[in-house]
């Protein structure tokens, strides 16, 4: 289990592969405010971290749907997922429910609204 600090303004897209190569059992990941992660990010993360259950991009303007469907299907343990504040997140994906059929397991939602 291995949380992560918030808030970090260094901390690339780039970065989060290579912590996500090196950390695949990884259980917590609090990326809220990482105003430069994008969806690289959610890209390593769907391909090397499937123990993920607890994911915060909260904040982050840089993460899309091609993102979120990378996590989808990638992290099925995934529990508790917050978008709030990722504005290029669609409101397409919300509006259909199309989030919730993605990530069956998530018990707590925060999506930007």
């Amino acid at each position: 289990r291995t949380p992560l600090g918030t808030g970090s303004r260094a901390l690339s897209g780039a970065g989060v592969a290579q912590i996500a190569a090196a950390c695949a059992n990884l259980e917590v990941l609090n990326l809220s405010w990482c105003v430069a992660v994008d969806d690289a990010a959610a890209l390593a993360l769907g391909r090397c971290c499937p123990a993920l259950r607890v994911l915060s991009f909260h904040g982050n303007q840089r993460i899309t749907d091609a993102g979120v469907d990378a996590v989808a299907a990638g992290c099925p343990r995934l529990e508790a997922l917050d978008l709030n504040g990722c504005a290029r997140v669609t409101d397409y994906l919300r509006r259909t429910g199309r989030m919730v059929g993605l990530f069956p397991g998530v018990r707590k939602w925060t999506l930007h609204t």
